[in-house]
């Protein structure tokens, strides 16, 4: 099934820029969710029809949502049912990349006889239908959107520790560039050795988290979100990659402090700090 204004059928169809139903609406809207714990993107569909007449059938399980997910560049398709107004689905990661197609439709369960609205236009006025299985009976306008795999990564993937070359660095302190596609905290060329030789304990890298790490991410959501900046999100892959882990972040949003969103973001840094660092001492 494709959405096709153009398209006849023979009984009234709630649809946009139709006039087969005096009143009513349908329309939807859709939520993008990342689990992590199974590695699926889990997509939330909601419901805003608002034909008593269709509303009715679906409850008493005469006619149920229908929604088709289509994927250009992975050729991945699939159509599931549901009674509810909201209906969640799970998908496997490299089902959906790309551009993807919603279409959200209401269709008949069974065959249903002697169909009538007062909700019809006025030239159906006496007629009654006889409605065939699975005929759409409503439909909304089709949602297309981007997922890129940048929504998917890990913030920490875009920040990385880097030795300034040029010696323009003191030692003891480090610089944040924000100018490539990759966050760069760079340090001086001493600093920067001692830290690569030790980090991969992990009492090391809870420090890293909470300082130089915790500190670059902030300074990241404070330039995408600083209108006096005007910075484009789209215009580098770590702006995206953040502001996408912002975006499917369910516990924080844009409008919270940039020390709170950063906390999210490094899924809670102090607790890597007190498990690995002042758990682990002796007092």
């Amino acid at each position: 099934m494709k959405f096709d204004i153009q398209k006849s059928f023979q009984h009234p169809v709630l649809r946009p820029l139709s006039d087969d139903y005096v009143k009513g609406d349908i329309r939807f809207e859709v939520k993008l969710f990342w689990d992590q714990k199974t590695n699926k993107v889990i997509l939330e569909f909601e419901s805003l029809i608002s034909s008593p007449s269709i509303i009715e059938l679906i409850q008493q399980r005469k006619a149920s949502y229908l929604v088709t997910v289509r994927c250009r560049t992975t050729f991945f398709s699939m159509s599931f049912k549901g009674f509810e107004s909201t209906i969640k689905h799970d998908f496997f990661d490299g089902d959906l990349f790309g551009d993807v197609e919603l279409n959200f439709y209401v269709v008949a369960n069974e065959i249903i006889n002697s169909y009538t609205s007062e909700e019809f236009n006025e030239e159906y006025e006496g007629e009654a239908f006889t409605i065939r299985q699975n005929a759409i009976l409503a439909c909304a306008e089709p949602k297309n959107f981007l997922i890129e795999r940048e929504a998917f990564k890990p913030v920490t993937s875009v920040f990385n520790l880097a030795e300034d070359k040029n010696q323009e660095i003191e030692q003891g302190k480090w610089v944040i560039d924000l100018e490539q596609d990759t966050v760069y905290i760079k340090l001086h060329s001493k600093d920067y050795e001692k830290i690569t030789l030790a980090r991969n304990l992990k009492a090391n890298q809870a420090v890293l988290l909470n300082s130089l790490y915790f500190a670059a991410v902030v300074e990241a959501v404070d330039t995408i979100y600083d209108e006096e900046r005007g910075f484009d999100i789209n215009e580098k892959k770590w702006s995206r990659v953040v502001h996408a882990a912002i975006e499917k972040c369910e516990t924080v949003t844009k409008d919270d402090s940039s020390y709170v969103i950063a906390q999210e973001l490094l899924k809670g840094p102090l607790n890597k700090l007190l498990e690995y660092v002042f758990d682990n001492r002796e007092y």
